[in-house]
């Protein structure tokens, strides 16, 4: 489940933050073998993994992915593309429990 900010509601003076937007998405692989890379380099417990697109969703960094019980805060995303115009493949997330 990949959770984004739900926005402020309110007047500008008393902000009110809304709860995050669940989106529900498609993780197809984990570990270093998700392409990063420099894999190598990625600290022991931070998660490297590979999301299918989800029409309407763009992951950001900042935006937190829940998978197996665990919270992870998106430090980075690339996108995926067959040739720079064309429609993004998959994503490649890297995030920090």
């Amino acid at each position: 489940m990949l959770l984004k900010d739900g926005g402020y509601s309110g007047p500008e003076y008393d902000r009110v933050l809304l709860p995050p937007v669940e989106h529900a998405v498609q993780i197809v692989i984990t570990g270093a073998a998700a392409g990063l890379e420099a894999a190598s380099l990625v600290p022991a417990g931070d998660l490297v993994a590979v999301m299918l697109p989800v029409p309407g969703v763009t992951p950001t960094p900042g935006d937190r992915l829940r998978m197996d019980g665990r919270v992870y805060v998106l430090q980075s995303i690339k996108a995926v593309r067959a040739n720079p115009d064309g429609a993004v493949l998959h994503f490649v997330l890297h995030g920090r429990a």
